[in-house]
């Protein structure tokens, strides 16, 4: 029989953990990325240290291909094979940290589709609150916009935007009569 090896302490201290991943558009430009929120705590059972927990928004950006055959659309390599973004050539896709806080659920909407944002409604486990953020789209996405929205809901798992008149006609047209967010332990 093999012993098995314990993990190192400096192994244990260095884990990150993803709870979700979205593919979304934050260019504009048509290709789909990876947005996520991901956490990293010196031990995700047991904190002895009671250093704070890293939590963060990250965007991985889908690689761009090297060209597209103007006869089919296709995207393709530099040797012309088709693209595979997924390739040992293009790995590890480029990580960009968006913000801070995010770090187990989120869900996206569209809040107001005139401008150029697209929000990220977050269950923040680890901070203890709801949160929204608004991303602005384009060639370098930022976070232009950042609120807490309930800091007394105890550590939420789960947040999950909801018409809650269901778009009845009797009540009243207004943004935050629209939609609501709600967070679940």
């Amino acid at each position: 029989m093999r012993s098995q090896k314990k993990p190192s302490a400096s192994l244990v201290v260095s884990l990150r953990f993803y709870h979700k991943s979205v593919w979304v558009d934050l260019t504009g430009d048509g290709r789909k990325s990876i947005l996520t929120a991901r956490a990293k705590v010196n031990n995700p059972f047991f904190n002895p240290s009671g250093k704070k927990t890293q939590t963060e928004l990250v965007w991985l950006e889908m690689p761009k291909p090297h060209s597209i055959d103007p006869a089919t659309g296709s995207s393709l390599e530099e040797d012309g094979s088709p693209f595979d973004p997924f390739n040992e050539r293009h790995l590890p896709w480029k990580s960009r940290v968006l913000d801070e806080g995010p770090d187990v659920m989120f869900t996206l909407a569209d809040l107001d589709t005139d401008d150029d944002t697209i929000e990220v409604i977050s269950s923040e486990f680890f901070d203890r609150k709801l949160s929204l953020r608004s991303i602005q789209r384009g060639p370098e996405p930022k976070v232009v916009f950042r609120r807490t929205i309930d800091e007394s809901c105890g550590a939420p798992f789960s947040a999950i935007l909801s018409d809650l008149d269901m778009g009845h006609p009797a009540a009243p047209s207004t943004p935050e009569s629209k939609t609501a967010a709600v967070a679940s332990r």
